[in-house]
């Protein structure tokens, strides 16, 4: 899907954040990407934290409670095409706050929220609450929060519950342990960033699937089309086909030996089974003069449908082969390879030994984590929020990030929002970097 302006975050204001930071942050690349640097203290990931809460449409997900919770006066986003989402209070304080949308024709939504005693947002008026929600939706973003302790936070799924394996009945078996024996067990607990790329793996897996699913079931129905067309054919009026049908079957021969090229592409991920063109070819080629007509009007049909469904995986192969491709660049002795039934699997270059991901490095896992999560986003128009990209990752890997990173959504509507520290993201992208200057 091709870029749409109301994706597109244009600029970003605050006022009299924590009481006296003031930014107007604006895009300054075509394709939306913000890179915002800045002091430590400036307030970089508050003010991601804020897009991300500001924008979520979900009920009773603790969004609003955030809002409440950050000492502001006023936090606006304007999108390219003229939206507006605000939250506005009377002074640079916590607690109540307004909050409204303008759409680009002038209307406009807002609710005004109050606050319980404990802090919480209170149950609200649905006169007015349901339809500023109803608004958020509208937008049709999908939101992904990166935050530097790598737990994503998306609106396209529920967050995972903790794991089970370490709990309260298996540290009940190891209380009368030795203490060899239990900082063996401790040594071996999963750390939160194994999880957390155990969950992002599980979830690129699955939005591959259900992605090939839905290109193959519009093959599907192209392919009936095709056979309907061929069905209207034959039952129609005879028709003098002597010389197209020489005509056809060279083209058909051409194709077959085309699509058979193509296919090898999609089976490497496992997305169909080759065309065995090796197979087909000699039969065709010998094939006499008399036999052309039928093996055209019995081949023509299937060579068409396979056609058709390769047309509609191609874009999900084309994602496939540059989120592997990137690993390839970055990873040293190693590659990713994904294959529809077993999924993403990392080998050794040298014997293709399968390498379970928690021996990885920091930087390897770090990588896997970002791009898995990025490749959810390819489905609808995101924003895709990042703490400090660079976290684990050595000096050559930040020069590489960001264009790795684009390079996964091509194509695609989505758009990042970076928050760094790393100089070396900074200077190879200064023409569009934002750095935090106080305005108040």
């Amino acid at each position: 899907m091709k870029r749409g302006a109301r994706a597109t975050i244009e600029s970003i204001f605050v006022e009299h954040l924590f009481g006296f930071l003031t930014y107007e942050i604006s895009a300054t690349c075509q394709d939306g990407l913000i890179i915002l640097y800045g002091d430590n203290g400036s307030g970089k990931t508050t003010i991601l934290n804020l897009v991300f809460h500001a924008l979520a449409p979900e009920d009773a997900s603790g969004h609003r409670t955030f809002l409440s919770q950050v000492p502001f006066k006023r936090f606006a986003i304007d999108f390219a095409d003229g939206h507006r989402v605000s939250v506005t209070r009377t002074n640079a304080s916590t607690g109540p706050f307004t909050m409204a949308i303008r759409r680009r024709d002038g209307a406009e939504a807002s609710h005004t929220f109050t606050l319980t005693r404990d802090g919480r947002v209170r149950d609200q008026d649905d006169s007015t609450y349901r339809p500023l929600l109803q608004e958020l939706a509208e937008l049709d973003l999908g939101l992904f929060l990166l935050p530097d302790n790598r737990r994503i936070q998306s609106t396209l799924y529920e967050e995972e519950a903790e794991p089970t394996l370490w709990h309260s009945q298996a540290l009940q078996i190891f209380r009368s342990a030795t203490s060899s024996e239990e900082a063996l067990f401790e040594s071996s607990k999963p750390q939160p960033i194994d999880l957390f790329v155990d969950q992002a793996l599980r979830r690129a897996t699955n939005w591959t699937r259900n992605q090939a699913l839905t290109a193959s079931s519009q093959g599907e129905t192209d392919t009936n089309k095709i056979y309907a067309e061929i069905l209207r054919r034959i039952a129609g009026p005879a028709r003098s086909t002597r010389s197209p049908e020489r005509m056809r079957f060279a083209e058909l021969l051409a194709k077959a030996e085309t699509l058979g090229r193509r296919s090898t592409d999609f089976s490497r991920f496992g997305l169909v089974t080759p065309l065995p063109i090796r197979d087909l070819l000699p039969i065709l080629q010998d094939a006499s003069p008399s036999k052309k007509g039928v093996i055209t009007q019995v081949l023509s049909p299937y060579i068409r449908s396979f056609e058709a469904r390769l047309e509609a995986l191609e874009e999900l192969r084309q994602a496939l082969d540059t989120f592997s491709g990137i690993f390839s660049r970055f990873y040293n002795f190693k590659r990713l390879t994904f294959h529809l039934t077993s999924g993403i699997r990392i080998d050794l270059n040298h014997d293709a030994s399968k390498i379970p991901p928690a021996v990885l490095s920091s930087g390897e896992k770090q990588l896997l984590l970002l791009f898995c999560n990025v490749l959810l986003a390819r489905s609808r128009p995101s924003v895709f929020i990042i703490d400090e990209p660079e976290l684990s990752l050595n000096i050559k890997w930040q020069r590489e990030l960001i264009a790795s990173l684009m390079s996964c959504v091509k194509g695609c509507d989505v758009q990042f929002l970076f928050a760094t520290h790393s100089l070396e993201i900074i200077s190879r992208h200064k023409a569009i970097a934002v750095r935090l200057q106080n305005r108040g």
